[in-house]
């Protein structure tokens, strides 16, 4: 029987089993608005089921030890305390389902915030620095004829060392 109510999607009530716990308001005409602002402390009432799940088990070791043909009793009990805080858990998971979906949301827009915070510090430092390359340009004295030969005569030279070295290069083979 146990099996067939933990793989079963009905509730409690259709199952002919007592709710441990209170439930949400079924018809939304007893009172404008009830349904919507109830809501049970899921927290609280797992608490109180789990501590009666330790109690009706050391009541059924006790059981066990003292009276062992009278252990059914506690047996449905405790399948009763399980079954409850299955079906808390299960009401419990479309609002935990919402919090993640929020959590994950959020830390996605986080992300892009600093995505984009980045992205904007990267385009303003190459901004300052096409800025200052731009500045260096335009403070660039115009070359002149007279430059022109300087530095033609300067790389001559460098050309002509650097064919010396070489051919010292050479002398060690």
């Amino acid at each position: 029987m146990s099996r067939q109510i933990y793989e079963s999607s009905s509730t409690l009530k259709e199952l002919g089993l007592p709710q441990l716990y209170p439930s949400p308001p079924s018809t939304p005409s007893q009172a404008p608005g009830a349904a919507a602002s109830f809501s049970i402390h899921h927290a609280f009432y797992l608490k109180r089921i789990v501590r009666s799940i330790l109690l009706n088990f050391l009541e059924l070791v006790g059981t066990l030890s003292e009276e062992p043909e009278r252990y059914e009793e506690k047996l449905k009990d405790l399948e009763n305390l399980f079954l409850n805080a299955h079906a808390l858990v299960n009401e419990y998971r479309p609002h935990q389902a919402r919090e993640t979906v929020i959590l994950m949301m959020e830390e996605q827009i986080e992300r892009k915030r600093k995505e984009i915070e980045g992205v904007l510090t990267m385009k303003l430092k190459i901004e300052e620095l096409l800025g200052q390359l731009k500045k260096e340009h335009e403070d660039e004295p115009k070359a002149t004829g007279s430059e022109n030969a300087a530095k033609d005569e300067e790389n001559a030279r460098r050309d002509e060392m650097i064919s010396i070295w070489e051919s010292f290069d050479d002398w060690d083979t």
